[in-house]
């Protein structure tokens, strides 16, 4: 069984309390909307004085700076990361050596994100993704990439394609990525909004691309190291965008503020062939030992990202490379356990046999301890889960889930509890949803914030999807109950708030979540997973009609010859409603998507909008069936 709830779960539910913490998702370049005329400016050196530069130059450093000082505010480093930022510089240095000014320098963070990314602000702050050290294999390639964002740096590429003021603001792109989370804290949406008038996710112009290319093959080649790596550093990138079949597409998320890898490797072959570059082309240091042995706690703690991520695959693979370089590594052979538990194509026993080796390693290894313990209980073996669970309440201390432990305790303790039978559910495709999934829980819904008589609409939403699923042929088990597990379990926890200060506790929250997906699983014998949820969207609209989602309304909330008469001649887009559904399987693999219209939540009128009363909003009954009915249109089909 299950540990932790799929991402899908984690993000739907997410909603109960939110998370005060930032995460990084995809990389950002300083670079500029596209059409942007460039600067010839001369680059950084030891002597310049960050005093004297231009005005608007200042303004992006004084940006990246509040930016800086953001992600080290909210953003939780890495394990093991002073190590290895530190040996990262060390590694900068050798692609500088003639470079040493203390008011302009690289400094360098690593952050935990499994996504394979790297960005350097104007100010000299570069960011690495725990994914993308995880993915390269020896100190050459990640050379390759520093000395690539250093280039940008030094060249000051972001002052030389700065944004002019009449160019396209604030993008949903940008704010769907790595700036997205600050923009939820007061006091950087100011830095959010500044930073895109200096950004762009579609990377730097070809041109500064290549002088980037150029300038850091030659450092790395000048610092020794062998020059087949340079492009192995892009091919290993490719592999993963292949693998993601994103390789194709316009814009590959993984490393989407470059041009395309194939047009990366590219240049870097072109570069080869330049004279200059081949009279360099002799060294011979590849460093992988040392680049192991120097990132072995980020790539470790990158296996555990990517667990959460769902990402089986590239999990396994860190977790391989950790326990070839230390096969005595606990908390690797923890991990292990966790991949057979979580995984598609694991197994309890496997995952058992894994965390027997973590204790073997380290009998301080208590999350292995409790594993094997919440195993044991789903397998029936009251007294084997009893002792090995009591270990585990022996040594956790105050950790989060010690009152849940209890709980279990207790009830195993009950001659009379039931235990219900050993389940794992199968893997579950978009294919395959008919065939392999017989039982489908449905989790509450998620709704926005304002709305009236909430219970009632989260009532009326939930029954119509569970009637739709049944009627698609499913075994459906209703919201109420994984709420009435939730509720159990949050009893048995105790306060999620700090009764102080009335905010919540995050980690207790997360445990209650966990722990219930994996009950609420187990109880029921579930097979995928239904994530229903009200969303706002941008409906098209043109004069009198918006149109979205399988829908049609008057955009003036009035009909017939006359309302289409005073309608504006005009179009664009305007606030609405949907009901979105998509199922998983219990491991994360989307197998269905839909979403239905349900009603506008603003009008035009005259010359501008107005928000439809919240009174009105959601309060048609017959329109909200209608919106789960589009959203289930496929799965019904399917039954015709």
């Amino acid at each position: 069984m299950l540990c932790c709830a799929p991402r899908s779960v984690r993000l739907a539910l997410r909603g109960r309390i939110h998370s005060a913490g930032l995460s990084i998702a995809v990389g950002l370049f300083l670079a500029c909307v596209g059409g942007c005329v460039s600067t010839r400016v001369e680059p950084l050196t030891s002597q310049t004085d960050p005093a004297l530069l231009g005005q608007d130059e200042r303004t992006l450093w004084t940006t990246a700076d509040r930016l800086e000082g953001q992600i080290a505010k909210y953003v939780e480093p890495v394990s093991g990361h002073e190590q290895a930022e530190q040996y990262l510089i060390e590694v900068v240095r050798k692609l500088t050596p003639d470079f040493n000014n203390p008011d302009v320098h690289v400094r360098i963070r690593i952050l935990p994100d499994p996504s394979p990314n790297a960005f350097v602000l104007p100010n000299g702050a570069m960011y690495v993704n725990s994914g993308l050290l995880a993915l390269l294999e020896n100190e050459a390639q990640v050379a390759t990439v520093l000395g690539h964002e250093f280039a940008h740096f030094q060249n000051r590429h972001s002052y030389r394609e700065k944004i002019k003021e009449s160019n396209e603001m604030v993008k949903g792109a940008i704010f769907g990525g790595a700036l997205g989370v600050l923009v939820n804290t007061k006091d950087t949406a100011n830095s959010a909004a500044d930073l895109w008038r200096i950004s762009s996710v579609s990377g730097y112009s070809r041109t500064l691309e290549s002088e980037a290319d150029h300038n850091s093959l030659l450092a790395v080649l000048r610092a020794g190291y062998e020059p087949e790596q340079t492009v192995k550093a892009f091919e290993r990138l490719q592999t993963l965008a292949k693998n993601d079949g994103k390789e194709d597409e316009k814009e590959d998320l993984r490393f989407a503020t470059h041009p395309r890898l194939s047009e990366r490797i590219a240049s870097y072959r072109k570069c080869m062939q330049d004279p200059e570059i081949q009279q360099q082309a002799t060294g011979r240091l590849v460093a992988e030992e040392v680049y192991e042995d120097k990132l072995f706690a980020v790539i470790l703690e990158n296996a555990k990202l990517n667990l959460d991520d769902d990402n089986y695959t590239l999990a396994q693979t860190d977790i391989r490379r950790c326990l070839r370089v230390n096969p005595k590594c606990a908390r690797a052979h923890y991990l292990a356990g966790e991949l057979e538990r979580m995984g598609p194509t694991g197994s309890s026993n496997a995952a058992l046999d894994s965390y027997t080796r973590a204790l073997r390693h380290d009998p301080n290894c208590i999350e292995a301890q409790r594993e094997i313990g919440l195993i044991q209980r789903e397998q029936g073996d009251r007294d084997k889960a009893g002792d090995s669970l009591r270990a585990y309440m022996a040594k956790a201390g105050d950790v989060p889930d010690v009152p849940l432990i209890k709980s279990y305790l207790d009830a195993l303790a009950d001659p009379n509890a039931s235990i219900q039978p050993p389940y794992r559910p199968l893997p579950v495709t978009a294919e395959t949803l008919r065939d392999k999934a017989k039982t489908i829980g449905v989790l509450p819904l998620f709704l926005p914030d304002g709305v009236i008589e909430p219970d009632k609409r989260k009532e009326e939403f939930e029954q119509t999807l569970v009637a739709k699923l049944t009627e698609a042929g499913f075994t459906v088990v209703s919201p109420s109950a994984y709420e009435a597990i939730y509720e159990s379990l949050k009893k048995a926890m105790g306060p999620l708030y700090d009764p102080n200060t009335g905010k919540p506790i995050e980690d207790r929250h997360e445990v209650v979540v966990k722990h219930a997906f994996r009950e609420y699983v187990r109880t029921h014998r579930i097979d995928a997973m239904a994530y229903p949820a009200l969303i706002t969207v941008a409906a098209k609209w043109r004069e009198n009609w918006a149109e979205w989602h399988g829908v049609r309304e008057a955009s003036t909330g009035k009909e017939g010859f006359w309302a289409n008469m005073a309608a504006p001649s005009a179009y664009g887009t305007i606030p609405a409603l949907s009901f979105r559904m998509h199922i998983t399987s219990i491991y994360g693999e989307l197998c269905y998507f839909g979403v239905g219209g349900i009603q506008l939540c603003s009008r035009v009128a005259g010359g501008g909008f107005v928000d439809v009363p919240v009174h009105e909003l959601l309060t048609d009954s017959a329109k909200n069936e209608r919106s789960v009915d589009i959203a289930c249109q496929a799965l019904l089909k399917e039954t015709e």
